[in-house]
């Protein structure tokens, strides 16, 4: 502005030509400067004045000015209005109703008349353009707060004359006490309601026994001897303290009609109290508890409420619980058994497993991820275990006894030191091996020979010896030929079913023709009919026989009584969890080797075998040694004995074979309806 004048006065100045200005060279850059100064408008107070009595309440600002001066908001709100003003500004309303100022000097002073809309409080917001705020109010109070934007909120309360006329706070006290095995801790809650138009005083008196750590209040405060004095806003203000209490007894801190205390301990403390307060649900109290069995008590004034605590002894109990145990056995046709645990544990605190296992650990993982395997100084392997419920897995592998075909397994179950709720026991066997005998005590069972194939095998020692029989053997040479053909079916199903059709057929038939022999007419033909059903179910029956032993065989169903129908099962079953199953980084180490490896174990997958059986147990307890027994034979022993079996037979039925001949004779005979006589 100062530049643009002096142009135009040097303008017009005499014998100037026209259109040109001449200036010295520090002279226009003085005036280059003056005109780069930023344009800025701040109010250094903004204050009211006068008296809401004699309705002659003010607004003065005061500030300065640079550039251009600029015109800013200064002020907003509602239940006023601004009128009369005198000073080096103008004032002017917005669209929104904000008031803004426009300085007319670079220094300036602006006092403008205040009227309220028929109420004794002022209430307004000072813009970010004021720096401060006061009050010189003779009946009046201010009470100002700053709020998130910059702006400034502020009102401007009646004072009633006289403070006996002023009614004090109203408190209610919520207080929370709690019982730890080291220290007793405290929390006291007031809610304060001040009904005076302008701040009161509120003192909080405490004991020396009561340590305040920390306070949460929303106003100012300050230390007062033990207690503390609060600077209380009209309206309602929350004030929390805690800290610690060095004392038996309970005092509320102050002297409310409304008072509720909260008594807490430790699962470790029982606390007794010693009170003339009445107990009340503890809904009631409004204050939350942080431990299970808190009392509430109604506290009427300041009621003493005595605590005593005693400290209890924590029985000894384990740390975590089994809810399962799923434990697999692979019987490797290289003397070796591969071993699968799968625990699922429910931690709440243990900070380890420590596992003893039989053999040598292969491959562990916890809920899911691959984890070092490592031991403790007792030679167990050493688990770390997280919070709460997880599935714990643990391969290993351990040589067992063989010699001569036969083979001997004794393989201990995991030892947790908790029994498990259920435990499950699978046991695989490649078509290499035969389970002789399984156990886990106090259970066991011959697993060779089933029951239903034990009664097939004496119907053949019975069927083979009433034949020779009637073909007129002698009978010790008959009982030799009826049991060396009932030991042959016992090894070898093929030869069992062929037995029991050459030895059931002739008996039916000859049975048939007696019968036929005898009867006549209708009685005749429904014999011949019963006669041809009877060995339509003879076939059946040895061909269902062969049927269902090429499917055992193909699906691996177990071959001993007691077993659970684990072969059924589909390729996911639980005790093939392969959740877990974890892609780690190669090993580097062979089994067999005891080199070092770098990186984490990789899991195996344990084969499904071509049979399977196993054992079932409810709360198994695995504080001591448990194990399974197991006999095996080689399927090449099996074999072998099978044919020699049957070459016995056979060499048997050819140094016989004049007795045996003999005896078809008598059978084609006893067929034609010939006399037979012994």
């Amino acid at each position: 502005m100062s530049l643009l004048l002096t142009l135009l006065f040097a303008a017009g100045a005499p014998g100037a030509p026209p259109h040109q200005v001449t200036l010295a060279l520090d002279e226009y850059e003085r005036l280059r400067k003056l005109d780069e100064r930023p344009s800025l408008t701040v109010l250094d107070l903004l204050q009211v004045d006068g008296s809401f009595a004699r309705r002659d309440l003010a607004v003065v600002l005061t500030g300065r000015a640079a550039g251009a001066l600029p015109t800013v908001n200064v002020l907003s709100g509602e239940g006023f209005r601004v009128h009369t003003c005198k000073g080096d500004a103008l004032l002017s309303r917005g669209e929104k109703g904000e008031f803004a100022l426009t300085p007319l000097a670079p220094r300036f002073q602006l006092r403008c008349k205040v009227a309220l809309d028929g109420s004794d409080r002022l209430e307004a917001r000072a813009s970010r353009a004021v720096l401060e705020v006061a009050a010189d109010v003779a009946d009046g109070e201010l009470v100002a707060s700053d709020g998130g934007s910059g702006e400034r909120s502020f009102s401007i309360v009646r004072r009633i004359a006289g403070g006996q006329g002023e009614l004090p706070p109203s408190v209610a006290g919520r207080y929370r006490v709690t019982l730890l095995p080291d220290e007793t801790r405290f929390l006291y809650r007031l809610e304060v309601r001040n009904p005076s138009r302008g701040h009161s005083q509120f003192q909080v008196a405490l004991r020396e026994s009561e340590h305040v750590e920390s306070v949460d209040a929303p106003v100012a405060w300050d230390v007062a001897g033990t207690g503390y004095r609060f600077d209380l806003p009209p309206g309602e203000t929350a004030i929390a303290l805690r800290g610690r209490l060095a004392s038996t007894t309970f005092v509320p801190p102050v002297d409310a009609s409304l008072q509720y205390l909260v008594l807490e301990a430790h699962p470790l403390i029982r606390p007794e109290v010693r009170t003339a307060a009445r107990r009340v649900g503890l809904g009631e109290a409004g204050i939350e508890a942080q431990y299970r069995g808190a009392q509430a008590f109604l506290l009427g004034g300041r009621v003493e409420v005595g605590i005593a605590a005693t400290r209890l002894e924590a029985l000894k109990t384990a740390g975590f619980a089994v809810s399962r145990l799923a434990q697999i056995f692979f019987f490797a046709a290289d003397g070796k058994v591969r071993g699968e645990t799968t625990l699922s544990i429910d931690n709440q605190g243990a900070p380890a497993l420590a596992l003893p296992t039989g053999g040598e650990p292969m491959f562990a993982s916890i809920a899911g991820e691959p984890a070092f395997l490592t031991r403790d100084a007792e030679g167990r392997l050493f688990l770390p275990l997280a919070q709460g419920k997880q599935d714990v897995v643990v391969q290993d592998v351990r040589p067992f006894r063989a010699r001569a075909g036969l083979a001997l397994a004794r393989l201990e179950l995991p030892r947790t030191g908790v029994p498990a709720s259920r435990a499950d026991v699978q046991l695989r066997y490649p078509a290499e091996w035969i389970p002789l005998y399984e156990e886990l005590a106090p259970a066991g069972r011959w697993s060779f020979v089933r029951p239903e194939s034990l009664v097939l095998v004496a119907l053949l020692l019975v069927l083979a010896e009433r034949l020779l029989a009637l073909a007129g053997l002698r009978r010790s040479r008959r009982l030799v030929l009826a049991g060396s053909l009932a030991l042959a079916g016992a090894l070898s199903h093929a030869v069992l079913v062929i037995g029991l059709a050459a030895s059931a057929a002739p008996l039916l038939a000859l049975a048939a023709t007696a019968a036929l022999r005898r009867l006549r007419g209708a009685l005749r033909v429904v014999a011949i009919a019963a006669g041809a059903a009877a060995l339509i179910l003879l076939v059946v029956v040895l061909a269902g026989l062969g049927f269902v032993a090429r499917l055992e065989r193909s699906e691996g169903a177990p071959i001993g009584p007691g077993y659970s129908k684990m072969a059924s099962e589909p390729r996911a079953s639980s005790l093939d969890r392969s959740e877990a199953e974890a892609a780690a980084p190669d090993a580097g180490r062979e089994e067999g080797k005891g080199e070092s490896f770098q990186g984490l174990p990789a899991r195996i997958e344990i084969p499904w075998g071509a049979l399977r059986t196993g054992f079932s147990r409810e709360m198994l307890a695995s504080d001591g040694s448990r194990s399974v027994v197991v006999v095996l034979a080689t399927a090449r022993l099996v074999a072998a004995l099978a044919w020699a079996a049957s070459l016995a037979l056979v060499v048997l039925a050819l140094i016989l074979r004049r007795d045996l001949a003999e005896g078809a004779r008598r059978l084609g005979a006893r067929f034609r309806g010939a006399d037979v006589t012994s």
